[in-house]
């Protein structure tokens, strides 16, 4: 009896080593950041016309107009609804409208369109003379409406207008947060 005591004893200090196991796997990670797409569009399309103008009624500040309404969307993604107009401009933290042209010149009282030919185009934004390269903070403004109005007039009583057809450029840029 004494034998099987002691074989029992060295069977207790007897170390077994495991082997370790290691697993892994890979976790992809999605972060949607919240950002709006935002559009500011002309009610009446992109291509404005003043039609067949008889250019002997052009004077130094009268002639035709053409007005329009630019309309301001902003969207989260595609699964949520189009914000519009002042709903749009709530949900952004800053909202600014520039507006450019290759054609415009500085003159008194605000920027016009030069279309050559002593033919001007007076742009108006909100009822007031535009500014070029300027920054128009659409928060500041009504968020009901913005409106640009275009007034085609003599650019000079020096000289004719002379008879063609003629086009100018007006480029808005639209930068919000």
């Amino acid at each position: 009896m004494r034998v099987m005591l002691v074989c029992l004893s060295l069977l207790c200090f007897v170390t077994v080593e495991a082997a370790a196991k290691i697993t892994s796997t890979t976790i992809n990670l999605s972060v949607k950041f919240r950002e709006f797409t935002c559009n500011i569009a002309s009610s009446r399309g992109s291509n404005l016309s003043f039609g067949n103008v008889n250019i002997t009624t052009l004077t130094l500040t009268e002639g035709p107009e053409i007005e329009s309404d630019l309309t301001l969307t902003c969207r989260l993604d595609t699964s949520m609804p189009e914000l519009i107009g002042n709903n749009a401009i709530s949900a952004l933290q800053s909202a600014n409208l520039r507006f450019s042209s290759p054609a415009s010149t500085a003159g008194t009282g605000g920027d016009f369109l030069d279309a050559g030919h002593n033919v001007a185009i007076l742009p108006f934004f909100n009822n007031a003379r535009m500014q070029f390269n300027a920054d128009y903070n659409l928060k500041n403004l009504s968020g009901s409406g913005y409106k640009i109005k275009f007034k085609l007039v003599k650019k000079s009583s020096n000289g004719t207008i002379s008879s063609g057809t003629v086009s100018v450029v007006l480029n808005a840029e639209l930068t919000y947060t």
